[in-house]
């Protein structure tokens, strides 16, 4: 998605990545990752997960 946005724009898709914490794009395996975890959590309820790599906007 990111990569489709920044052609949109005009510009590399690289250049998102100084906006999220981790440095790096997310995965498919990212967001197995975090499914996991919530499906075999039995204490969490109601909560919402963002699989964002810590993305921060100016």
């Amino acid at each position: 998605m990111v990569r489709n946005l920044a052609r949109a724009e005009g510009h590399p898709a690289e250049d998102y990545l100084s906006a999220q914490f981790i440095r790096r794009f997310q995965t498919p395996q990212d967001i197995a990752y975090a499914m996991a975890y919530l499906h075999t959590s039995r204490a969490m309820t109601g909560q919402a997960l963002n699989i964002d790599g810590g993305t921060f906007f100016h």
